[in-house]
């Protein structure tokens, strides 16, 4: 699967609801009806990333996903959010919400055997190459 890098703040996403997955002791864990704002580490990376999947593929690509989540949430203590999302507007649109604790936990996220597995498991699923987006906090980019 080709993965398609675009770096830069010039991406607006409306997600309705997130149920905040934290590791970070400085992150509240909030009940899934219930949503905050919070601040996230200067040196944190987010990303935001989606591909199309193929229809009829779509129980498959969700099976992998949910094993790769399991496994960054219990294997990633740099991993602050970690997010799979299902488009509601875009039905067949898988959109992941990612925050890493720094520069570091990115690269050992993206370097993980798991993250590579699902790659693998979902080759040939999709329409449209990984467009993976790095964003930067409306705050940490105004002080610059």
């Amino acid at each position: 699967m080709k993965i398609s890098w675009k770096w830069g703040a010039g991406l607006l996403l409306t997600v309705l609801s997130l149920n905040v997955h934290a590791q970070d002791a400085n992150l509240k864990k909030l009940p899934s009806n219930q949503t905050s704002s919070f601040a996230v580490p200067d040196n944190s990376v987010t990303i935001i990333a989606w591909t199309q999947i193929k229809a009829g593929s779509e129980e498959r690509v969700a099976k992998a996903t949910r094993i790769m989540t399991d496994k960054i949430r219990k294997n990633e203590p740099g991993s602050l959010i970690f997010e799979a999302h299902q488009g509601s507007i875009a039905p067949g649109t898988i959109i992941f919400y990612e925050v890493f604790r720094d520069q570091a936990a990115f690269e050992i996220h993206k370097n993980s055997a798991h993250v590579k597995e699902w790659f693998q498991a979902i080759e040939g699923l999709t329409t449209t190459p990984m467009n993976v987006n790095l964003v930067n906090n409306f705050d940490t980019y105004t002080k610059k």
